[in-house]
């Protein structure tokens, strides 16, 4: 199951960002493009889970 997250790039307006698990690999695959530029992350379990509480860490010093 992948997950779409719609972000802003300053270049163009069909960029995206997509989570979804990577089952021969076991991992978590994030795959993005930015004006026209595809890139892919793969993470495995333990460092998914580092990643979203950094994210979560991050986010909850957003200022509303």
């Amino acid at each position: 199951m992948a997950i779409d997250l719609l972000f802003r790039c300053s270049q163009e307006h069909d960029d995206f960002i997509q989570a979804e698990y990577h089952e021969p690999l076991n991992e978590v695959l994030i795959t993005g493009e930015c004006a026209g530029i595809i890139y892919n992350l793969i993470l495995d379990k333990s460092t998914s889970i580092k990643f979203a509480k950094t994210l979560r860490t991050v986010i909850n010093k957003i200022q509303d």
